[in-house]
């Protein structure tokens, strides 16, 4: 009995030991986020802040994108990471699964009847994929409509297209999100609206990440700057 047990765990910590990617690759991770983290032209999220900058290369690496694209398009609020709707779409029409997202409206605008249904095809199989109805109704009785700078009372259209968008992504294809909503969702979850974009300076950042079979960085661990022979620059006050 003691022998088995002992096999079991040894195969375990050998699986866990097996998915943590060489040291030469997070070497190299590292040396890409420093670099990344020096320039003064990236969201400041990420300014000095290789640690982010790690978080935003192994996004960029799962979805085909370049870093600089997925710090552009995340936004930290209120420590919640999430991507800008217009990514989320051109992510997902650029996978090659399915067709472009479109829309269909129903019911008269300026009223609380006015619907919108994503929809697209998938390639593979030629069926149809609709997502769930957002309506001007959903969204008072949701309370995004009446929050202060609301945007469903000055572009109810955007808005519609956008989330009706976001929830078709996380019901067909929510690989590509990542788990993550999107800045409008988050900004609508809070009282304060759009101006919590201010807040993604010093907020730490989680992140569920969705194992990519056979990338160079799955599974990648935090990094501590003590096994690597450069400190990380101080932060200028």
């Amino acid at each position: 009995i003691m022998t088995q047990s002992t096999d079991i765990t040894t195969t375990s910590a050998n699986a866990i030991a097996a998915n943590q990617p060489p040291e030469s690759t997070l070497k190299n991770l590292w040396q890409h986020a420093r670099m990344l983290a020096d320039s003064d032209i990236i969201p400041a999220a990420y300014q000095r802040k290789p640690n982010n900058c790690v978080i935003a290369i192994e996004l960029a690496s799962r979805l085909g994108s370049s870093p600089l694209l997925v710090m552009q398009s995340l936004d930290i609020i209120q420590g919640k990471p999430s991507w800008s709707s217009k990514f989320l779409i051109a992510t997902v029409n650029h996978c090659g699964r399915f067709s472009p997202i479109r829309y269909r409206f129903s019911g008269k605008p300026n009223t609380d009847e006015y619907s919108c249904v994503a929809y697209a095809t998938e390639k593979d199989t030629g069926e149809v994929l609709e997502g769930p109805t957002v309506s001007i109704a959903m969204a008072k009785a949701e309370g995004w409509h009446g929050k202060s700078g609301s945007k469903w009372k000055t572009m109810p259209q955007l808005m519609l297209m956008y989330r009706s968008a976001a929830f078709w992504s996380r019901v067909y294809c929510p690989e590509v999100s990542m788990g993550l909503h999107t800045s409008d969702e988050i900004e609508d979850t809070f009282e304060k609206g759009s101006a919590l974009r201010d807040a993604m300076s010093d907020a730490p950042t989680t992140i569920a990440v969705i194992p990519t079979i056979g990338s160079a960085t799955a599974a990648t661990a935090p990094i501590p700057e003590a096994d690597f022979e450069e400190e990380q620059k101080p932060q200028p006050t």
